[in-house]
């Protein structure tokens, strides 16, 4: 149940909360490929911006509470 209540308390805050600002990368991830994508580097490398990056994107066609 706790479980349950954390995902919950997680997509809520996501949905309420407002994107960061963040500076454009030129590293596209491939959302396209049909594939898991995983997202691997060293600490404070922008691993998290790069989704924000991708979650911008990807709210131009798909409202903000379809995404995960």
């Amino acid at each position: 149940m706790k479980k349950k209540y954390i995902i919950k308390t997680l997509l809520k805050d996501f949905l309420t909360a407002t994107l960061p600002t963040i500076i454009t990368r030129d590293y596209q991830i491939p959302i396209a490929s049909g594939k898991i994508i995983t997202l691997i580097g060293a600490r404070r490398s922008g691993k998290s911006f790069l989704l924000y990056q991708l979650v911008k994107k990807i709210t131009v066609r798909v409202p903000k509470q379809q995404i995960i």
